[in-house]
């Protein structure tokens, strides 16, 4: 009796998803319709699989990372900030990996949320000079000049002119593009253009080693 009432279900299942497609069979969106339709249940399924996996393994930042994709897809954006959070404070995180996982916020421009990844990721390794540059011209952003100098000091002592010369045209750094320390800094006229809703992080385009002011 379970068997057939089960089966029973099913194709109840089934007919009230065809209907649609026999009511109006030309609508070519319909198909597409289900297909997405049935495409998200499936990651929804993945994304309870894989918070139960993830739940008996902390530590494992291949099946995070996975976890993230499905949370991503299904749009589960509270969830995904959470797990976020807790994978870029994992110390094999690869810095390249960080910087996808900042993908999806800086497309939202959530500015907020990744100033607080960067600074999480800064306590884990403070040894990459995009994570403190990021963060200084985002701090300049947020009108928080104390911070920004701060970062930008540690940035240019790791990466030298690359950071100068990328912080005199970048416009995250408008409100601070005139104090005195700042300019004293990039040893150069700012150059930038202000931009109300700017991107959230900027990766440096070389390396060397720090030369003149610090």
């Amino acid at each position: 009796a379970g068997d057939g009432l089960g089966r029973a279900r099913v194709e109840q299942s089934e007919g009230c998803r065809e209907r649609p497609r026999r009511l109006d069979p030309a609508n070519t969106l319909l198909p597409r319709m289900l297909a997405e339709n049935a495409r998200l249940r499936e990651r929804r399924r993945d994304e309870a699989s894989l918070a139960a996996r993830a739940a008996k393994d902390p530590g494992n930042l291949d099946l995070h990372m996975e976890w993230l994709a499905a949370l991503n897809d299904i749009g589960n954006h509270g969830k995904f900030d959470t797990v976020l959070k807790h994978v870029v404070q994992m110390p094999d995180l690869p810095h390249e990996e960080f910087i996808v996982s900042l993908g999806v916020l800086q497309r939202a421009g959530r500015v907020d949320q990744v100033v607080e990844l960067l600074e999480l990721r800064e306590k884990v390794d403070d040894t990459q000079p995009e994570l403190h540059y990021n963060l200084a011209a985002l701090y300049a952003f947020q009108d928080r000049p104390d911070d920004a100098l701060r970062e930008l000091r540690r940035a240019v002592a790791i990466a030298g002119d690359a950071v100068r010369e990328l912080a005199a045209e970048d416009g995250r750094f408008y409100p601070i593009h005139e104090n005195a320390a700042f300019l004293e800094i990039i040893g150069r006229p700012w150059t930038g253009i202000r931009d109300g809703r700017p991107p959230a992080f900027v990766p440096l385009r070389q390396e060397s080693k720090a030369t003149g002011p610090p």
